[in-house]
């Protein structure tokens, strides 16, 4: 009995019908891949237009702001001294400041320790006199090393401030409990505290003291008292930032108009202008050989957009 060939010679059949017969039924599927391709690609050249028009709208903003072409700033000619900014309310001129005494915070310090985690203060509590009344806070044996001192304390919320220092003045005990108001001024005095501790390894005291103090300034020769270092009811529109006490010298502070700032603002609008129109240019220029699954070109919305922003110029 003779046998029977199924090979494309013999049958009459294409050598590679399955493959074409699959090439056929993709074909449909193919296309669609192709269009959701160039719709990705418009959609990704509407969002690069996006975030130009949008890189537009805020240089524009700062331009129609209540600055806008009358920016104003502050000069000092010691900024170690004194530093500051100005509104565009403010008035235009000079002035001097005198800094006689910053304004501080209440603070203290302890005697010092041989390390901070290790030697044990005993069991006991502070006792603060403060504005809002007394405050005490108790440290537990677990708590007895300065730094479980410094944790216990500032989780009380009392509005005082706990750290340990390192004072290399003394070698044998350069760790120092610290403590400090958490505002500057007359107005924040804290008395500090009382301490009751037993069965410590070292006794513990406050060594030095600093009250609470109001700053003093002097303003074209007549003396303010000041109870922040940062100032803002001397000269209107003008915050004054007090760096550093200075007595007997003068330090010249000017309001004046902020012409860099202006040519910034404009030049940073004119950029984004210029390289906005520059990509819709790109996106007309089309010719035989370009691919308009890439481009703008011709688009309603590209057009729209290049009007309007003709008309803003």
């Amino acid at each position: 009995m003779a046998s029977i060939s199924f090979g494309g010679i013999n049958s009459g059949l294409p050598p590679n019908l399955v493959e074409q017969l699959v090439e056929a039924e993709r074909a449909p599927i193919k296309n669609l891949e192709k269009k959701n391709e160039k719709t990705q690609n418009k959609l990704n050249l509407v969002g690069e237009l996006e975030t130009k028009l949008r890189a537009i709208e805020n240089t524009l903003g700062t331009l129609a702001s209540v600055k806008g072409f009358n920016d104003i700033k502050l000069e000092s000619g010691d900024t170690n001294v004194v530093t500051g900014t100005a509104d565009i309310n403010s008035p235009k001129g000079s002035w001097n400041v005198e800094v006689v005494q910053l304004a501080q915070k209440a603070a203290a310090i302890t005697n010092g320790f041989p390390d901070r985690d290790k030697t044990q203060l005993g069991t006991g509590y502070f006792k603060f006199e403060t504005p809002d009344g007394d405050k005490e806070v108790y440290i537990s044996g677990a708590q007895s090393t300065l730094d479980g001192v410094v944790k216990a304390i500032n989780s009380a919320n009392i509005g005082v401030k706990a750290s340990v220092i390192n004072d290399r003045k003394d070698p044998d005990a350069p760790f120092k409990l610290m403590l400090s108001g958490e505002n500057v001024g007359g107005d924040n005095k804290i008395k500090y505290p009382t301490l009751y501790f037993l069965d410590g390894d070292q006794d513990l005291y406050f060594d030095q003291e600093n009250e609470a103090q109001n700053g003093i300034i002097k303003l074209d020769g007549f003396e303010f008292e000041i109870s922040s270092n940062t100032v803002t009811d001397v000269i209107p529109g003008v915050t004054l930032d007090i760096r550093q006490s200075s007595p007997g010298k003068q330090v010249n502070i000017t309001v004046k108009e902020n012409r860099e700032a202006v040519s910034t603002k404009v030049n940073e609008f004119v950029k984004t202008m210029n390289d906005t129109l520059g990509f819709i240019q790109e996106q007309n220029q089309i010719n035989e050989n370009t691919d308009t699954s890439k481009t703008l070109g011709g688009d309603q919305l590209i057009r729209m957009v290049q009007n309007r922003l003709v008309r803003l110029i």
